[in-house]
């Protein structure tokens, strides 16, 4: 993957260590110089690691950020849910 982000920003403090390509939007010959490599790693048979199989890219590890960003906003944390009615029943 090639990002064009610049350095601190958010896509590149997610993309960091993950093995994408960061490069900021107004260097051009960095730019040129990833799509070369990457082109050649492509003539060579060579495919990058999808970002997919990083556990922190999971949905599962995706899921856990997102519940506790809303755990921290509506203070539901360490709360039980709510019980639910069996499905097809009626309360």
């Amino acid at each position: 993957m090639l990002a064009l982000a610049e350095r601190g920003s958010a896509t590149e403090l997610l993309l960091r260590g993950s093995g994408a390509d960061v490069v900021a939007p107004s260097a051009v010959d960095a730019i040129a110089q990833v799509l070369r490599r990457r082109y050649g790693e492509y003539e060579r048979g060579e495919r990058a690691v999808r970002l997919a199989t990083h556990e922190r890219y999971s949905r599962r590890a995706q899921a856990q950020v997102l519940f506790e960003a809303v755990e921290a906003i509506t203070g539901a944390a360490g709360r039980s849910p709510a019980p639910c009615a069996p499905a097809g029943s009626r309360r």
